[in-house]
């Protein structure tokens, strides 16, 4: 199924996407925690956040380049 929201697809709680030209399949909670893993890689990322802290429309959408962009690269090279 693909998300009307954010054009990823997802079933059962995973999302599955792309970074930086790497499959990555993810959860996605409360306050942009994201789960991501890479199988092809080897490669688990856990970002966290503050879950009493009001949530910031689209804070998702900024941990998805933090990790094409920021953590990838080294993973890659």
């Amino acid at each position: 199924m693909r998300s009307s929201f954010s054009g990823q697809q997802y079933g059962l709680g995973w999302w599955v996407g792309e970074a930086a030209g790497q499959g990555v399949n993810f959860a996605w909670g409360y306050g942009g925690q994201m789960l991501y893993v890479l199988p092809q890689l080897g490669l688990t990322v856990v970002m966290t956040s503050e879950t009493d802290r009001p949530r910031v429309p689209g804070q998702v959408f900024s941990r998805h380049p933090l990790l094409a962009n920021g953590i990838l690269p080294a993973f890659t090279r």
